[in-house]
């Protein structure tokens, strides 16, 4: 399996897991472009008198351990990006680990001058088997609204 088909799969399993997470309690929408800056989106239910909230999420699935570093990190496009989908929204992100444990960030509010930001590689939008240097927002675990484990 060549890294561009390593890259989809990964980004698949990472789908099915915060689907999984989920469970029925809400109803999730995926992504049908895979250059969305978000990768599944959905509706709080409103309690009556209030009003719905959108949100949307973009998830990493990682391939590898979540103590393995101090931080997470979202390339800075990315960040800019899902803030500007529908501004009103609620903007998350979300960490699988080969450990089985979920880090949950939300994103709005984040002061950019609270995270480091730093270059770092990443795959290439025109050729995954390419890395680039990008700007990446390093976020601290502490900072994440929910973290747990999944079977």
């Amino acid at each position: 399996m060549n890294f561009k088909q390593r890259v989809a799969n990964q980004e698949l399993k990472g789908r099915d897991k915060a689907i999984n997470l989920f469970g029925a309690k809400i109803e999730l929408t995926e992504s049908t472009n895979r250059y969305d800056s978000w990768d599944l989106s959905g509706s709080t239910v409103g309690i009556i008198g209030t009003k719905e909230s959108n949100f949307f999420i973009e998830l990493k699935d990682r391939d590898y351990a979540s103590d393995d570093f101090k931080s997470d990190f979202l390339e800075l496009s990315k960040f800019h990006n899902l803030l500007d989908v529908e501004p009103n929204a609620n903007h998350y992100y979300l960490c699988f680990f080969t450990d089985g444990v979920y880090r949950l960030y939300k994103l709005d509010g984040l002061k950019l001058q609270d995270v480091d930001i730093k270059t770092s590689l990443f795959p290439s939008d025109m050729d995954k088997t390419y890395l680039v240097e990008k700007l990446a927002v390093f976020l601290p675990t502490k900072i994440a609204i929910k973290q747990g484990k999944i079977n």
